[in-house]
């Protein structure tokens, strides 16, 4: 009878501790994308080629390392792809102003930022829509 109640209540304490693991994760999620969402306001007028790649590349990895142990999540999969899907969109606009000769770059000084900002407003946007359903879900596991 007392293993039983014993072993009902490790299988209780199991599930509360994985649980709490989750709460941990998503709570650091959130940092995680504060600070990339403040990289990307790095894209302001005057941004070279260079350095919107790097800071592409940069909120590229982090993102998906960031976001792949969520990806089967329910209620974060959806939003999770459309940051994916705006990263596709932010990575074929900086393809489209790779200038032909960097030397020249000069020449149209705000080309890269016009290029690319729209679409990588639209990709904080999405990061800030996942932010507040990790946030959400933290709330929520705090309960």
């Amino acid at each position: 009878m007392f293993s039983i109640l014993a072993f009902v209540e490790a299988k209780r304490a199991a599930i509360a501790a994985t649980e709490a693991a989750k709460a941990v994760k998503l709570q650091s999620m959130s940092g995680e994308l504060i600070e990339i969402s403040q990289e990307l306001q790095g894209f302001k007028p005057g941004i070279t080629f260079d350095a919107a790649k790097a800071i592409y590349g940069e909120v590229l990895f982090k993102l998906q390392r960031v976001m792949a142990p969520f990806e089967k999540d329910s209620g974060l999969h959806s939003q999770i792809e459309a940051v994916v899907a705006a990263l596709e969109t932010a990575h074929e606009a900086l393809n489209r102003v790779l200038p032909a000769d960097p030397s020249k770059e000069n020449v149209a000084p705000d080309s890269v930022y016009y290029g690319v900002e729209d679409q990588f407003s639209m990709l904080n946007g999405h990061i800030g829509r996942l932010l507040g359903l990790v946030e959400q879900q933290s709330v929520e596991k705090r309960k």
